[in-house]
């Protein structure tokens, strides 16, 4: 079965195992936060391929609460090689008071976290493997490329929070609605849920355990 553009663009972002397909153009969403039905915030995600001239796909993602005169900005970049492993990241965290960089390098085996603040560095080190994850519980683009992996069958993979140090463990599970929207279902360390249009486009990032749904506005 032939995949949506942008479904099997964030395939080609997230994965080795998935064939490559000719790059599309950048894809671009705006997620308006909603907790508990009140709007918190918005988020700005843009998924730009590998190229030609660039062998790295970038996934960037921004989160303002509240989305105007916003006291909080957090900013995620995540690139990873041709093949769909990580390769680096970057988390930064703003307030008016004050501001937090958090780097992530990957290497053989190994997954390197910075994060500087005020003058101060400290760093640590998680396993790293082909199907490691990065993602946050404030920033809702990294679990696009999370819900790539699912497959026919559920499977896990490894994940790091870099701005908490968290590790864990991720069970992903796809199904199909009778209406043929595809759903993901992110279970284990973290409880997600992201949904897709028919045509792949994404609808719907949910957290529920903190109350927090991301709904894409607009076409």
């Amino acid at each position: 079965m032939r995949l949506p553009i942008y479904l099997a663009t964030l395939l080609v972002l997230a994965t080795s195992v998935v064939p490559a397909v000719a790059a599309q153009g950048a894809v671009t969403y705006t997620l308006v936060i909603a907790s508990g039905g009140s709007e918190v915030g918005q988020e700005s995600i843009r998924l730009e391929p590998a190229s030609a001239g660039s062998g790295t796909t970038t996934l960037t993602g921004i989160a303002r609460y509240p989305a105007l005169r916003a006291r909080v900005q957090l900013t995620g970049v995540i690139e990873r090689s041709g093949g769909g492993t990580l390769t680096a990241a970057q988390f930064d965290l703003q307030t008016p008071e004050h501001a937090w960089r958090t780097y992530v390098q990957a290497a053989a085996r190994r997954l390197t976290v910075r994060t500087a603040t005020e003058g101060r560095e400290s760093a640590r080190e998680f396993p790293f493997g082909p199907r490691t994850v990065v993602v946050d519980d404030s920033l809702f683009a990294p679990w696009l490329a999370v819900a790539a992996l699912a497959g026919e069958h559920p499977v896990s993979v490894p994940a790091v929070w870099p701005r908490t140090g968290k590790r864990g463990t991720l069970t992903l599970e796809r199904t199909t609605t009778s209406s043929g929207e595809t759903v993901i279902r992110v279970t284990g360390d973290a409880s997600v849920e992201v949904e897709f249009e028919r045509n792949g486009r994404l609808a719907r990032i949910i957290l529920p355990t903190r109350d927090l749904a991301a709904t894409v506005s607009g076409p």
